[in-house]
């Protein structure tokens, strides 16, 4: 299902042992919530859904690799994972849950696969040090406050799929210098770049 990495090794060797089998195919609701010492997430190709606060304040972990049959990510699933540098997305995931992934302040790049249908509200708001954002050739719209408060954010390319860009989807991303917006959005709601300071 998933691992924990643990600095002690005995509680690593303890946690495997303890896995169900059969492996379930969704990770429980707050299972791990606010948990200090996980640092590195590994999902396995059998779970389907992570749930609704899963990962939630586990602000240890700094790695995060999903198993190639999740489809769903829940609301506030990573949410305040302020560690996590890395996302490793497969091409199974369609939905990314209202604020799953809001506050992990490290994080750096992401790239959205093409699978992916909708990038729900405030769904990576105030990811402080993301630089580098590709939404690839799936997401019809970007939702609201999606992308809200990536300060560090400099560039943006939009897949040729989306047709809108939500109210503040982009607000308060004062480090944006280029955005390259396709022929297929047709709607850009009010504040969508707002306080976009650096954009030329």
């Amino acid at each position: 299902m998933f691992i924990p990495v643990y600095k002690d090794k005995e509680k690593i060797h303890r946690y495997i042992e303890a896995i169900p089998k059969p492996r379930k195919r969704c990770i429980s609701k707050e299972i791990f919530t606010n948990h200090l010492n996980l640092q590195y997430v590994i999902i396995s190709n059998s779970v389907v859904t992570i749930g609704e606060a899963a990962f939630y304040d586990c602000d240890s972990i700094k790695l995060v690799t999903i198993g190639n049959s999740v489809k769903n990510i829940g609301v506030s699933a990573f949410q305040n994972c302020s560690s996590i540098q890395s996302i490793t997305f497969p091409d199974s995931v369609k939905t990314i849950g209202y604020l799953a992934f809001s506050g992990c302040s490290s994080l750096k790049t992401l790239i959205i696969p093409n699978s992916v249908k909708n990038i729900d509200e405030c769904a990576f708001k105030d990811c402080y040090s993301l630089k580098s954002l590709t939404i690839l050739n799936s997401v019809e719209v970007l939702d609201h406050s999606s992308f809200q408060g990536c300060s560090s954010l400099q560039s943006v390319t939009i897949g040729e799929s989306v047709k809108t860009i939500g109210e503040r989807a982009f607000q308060n991303c004062y480090s944006l210098k280029s955005v390259t917006i396709p022929n297929s959005v047709k709607v850009i709601r009010k504040f969508a770049f707002s306080q976009c300071l650096s954009l030329q």
